[in-house]
């Protein structure tokens, strides 16, 4: 008697022909987008070396104006001891003004006395000087010369000390003129130095802040930099990962250590009589389990087949697919990414395992190919 051929033998070609729409994007995709993933790795390892670079520039930008502002506060304390002297020398003229200040009371003091003094001399001289004037004789009511004698000496010594008290009336005078000029000068000059002291403080200050904001605005700049290579390098290294992601999904290099789709126990081999000689692997498990995606891939069938009830087809590039069938259940849609370990649905009834089960079935291109070999574990 001739063994039937199996329904999904005669029907895969053409649900991989309509599959193929879907598998734009799918592992069958994993050499472009490595090879894109490089480029932008490319791209951004050339950033990151810009930006060290720039970073390594800001730096030693930053260091020399470092050492710059050390030769500023050199400069900086030169200039302070400098001031410090202006200072010094501004307090010395403070001093000689309150001096001359002390000086020019004290010579306007002894002015208004010596004032007062000549004052009472010319009271004493002027009438005598009216008498002359008028044509009096100083001797008409002396009785003796040695009176008239000893009038004449009292008036003698009454004019030299008239004459005394002018010229030191005039001494006086002149010097406070010279007390008023002087004091003029050292204003002047005190005023000329504190100009000195704040434009020597001003333009120290103002070159130490020019500095300092020089220091900042590279500061900032470097910091900005050191944020930009930053995020460059997270990307790099998402990059690196998602590379080495795609790399280490090659379903190849995972034969012999896949997990099971789902806990439960052989019922049916490959070729078996148990599973009317089918290609796949039939298991028998608890009501409601899961079914999970054995490996990374994308769902491009999810509909019912006859004879096989439910069915979901998982493309894993490289030509690799995995069917899972007698679904009770599925929870992804065609043209789905899954991961590896991904919920696709519940096992449904399965007539090998009388109960609860799950046919699954590994294919490379149109050939089934045996699954036992792929699996870590296997009861």
């Amino acid at each position: 008697m001739r063994r039937p051929v199996p329904v999904l033998a005669a029907l895969l070609p053409a649900l991989l022909s309509l599959a193929l729409p879907f598998l734009a994007g799918s592992p069958a995709a994993a050499q472009q987008d490595a090879g894109q993933i490089e480029t932008n790795l490319e791209s951004r390892r050339s950033q990151a070396e810009a930006g060290k670079e720039r970073i390594e520039s800001l730096t030693k930008k930053e260091r020399g104006l470092y050492r710059d502002l050390a030769k500023v506060e050199d400069a900086m304390r030169e200039m302070a001891e400098e001031i410090g002297r202006k200072e010094r020398a501004l307090a010395e003229l403070g001093s000689r003004i309150a001096a001359a200040e002390a000086d020019h009371a004290v010579l306007v003091t002894q002015r208004g006395r010596t004032l007062h003094d000549l004052s009472l001399l010319l009271r004493a001289l002027w009438p005598q000087r009216i008498q002359a004037l008028a044509g009096a004789s100083a001797l008409s009511d002396m009785g003796a010369w040695e009176q008239a004698d000893r009038r004449s000496t009292w008036l003698a010594s009454l004019a030299d000390q008239s004459r005394a008290k002018l010229d030191l009336l005039g001494r006086q005078t002149a010097k406070l003129r010279q007390n008023i000029e002087l004091q003029s000068t050292l204003r002047a000059d005190a005023e000329i130095r504190l100009a000195q002291v704040n434009q020597a403080k001003d333009g120290l200050l103002a070159d130490k802040l020019a500095f300092l904001r020089g220091i900042q605005n590279v500061r900032a700049q470097r910091l900005t930099e050191e944020q930009s290579l930053s995020q460059v390098m997270a990307a790099i290294e998402d990059l690196k990962y998602r590379l080495k992601a795609l790399e280490d999904r090659k379903f190849p290099q995972f034969k012999g250590r896949l997990a099971l789709p789902a806990p439960g126990k052989v019922v049916a081999r490959p070729g078996s009589s148990e599973g009317g000689g089918r290609p796949g692997l039939g298991l028998s498990t608890p009501n409601g389990t899961e079914v999970r995606s054995v490996f990374w891939g994308k769902v491009v069938h999810n509909d019912l087949l006859r004879g096989f009830g439910q069915v979901v087809i998982v493309y894993h590039g490289e030509e690799y697919y995995s069917l899972y069938a007698f679904l009770a259940d599925t929870r992804v849609r065609v043209g789905q990414e899954v991961e590896k370990g991904e919920p696709l649905g519940s096992a449904g009834f399965y007539p090998p395992a009388k109960g609860s089960g799950l046919y699954f079935e590994l294919r490379f291109g149109q050939k089934a190919i045996n699954p036992e070999s792929w699996f870590a574990a296997l009861d």
